[in-house]
């Protein structure tokens, strides 16, 4: 799995945040690691083209380091 490459597709197509959290979940439980996760994600936050792609990628960084009380994270 590609999760850069799907997370991008996924924004392209205006996927909902639980879409986007499922894409990672799903990344996460094939073997993806947390780190790797980050640089995609980070990667992708450095090319987002709208305020809308910039909020979703913030929160997937969130969601993916469990920088956020209030976010959980899939990582322990």
């Amino acid at each position: 799995m590609n999760l850069k490459n799907e997370i991008h597709f996924a924004l392209g197509q205006s996927a909902s945040m639980s879409e986007l959290k499922s894409i990672l979940v799903c990344y996460k439980e094939n073997g993806g690691t947390r780190e790797d996760a980050h640089l995609y994600l980070y990667e992708l936050l450095q090319e987002a083209s709208t305020e809308v792609e910039d909020s979703k990628l913030r929160e997937l960084i969130d969601f993916t380091i469990g920088f956020s009380g209030k976010i959980p994270t899939i990582w322990d």
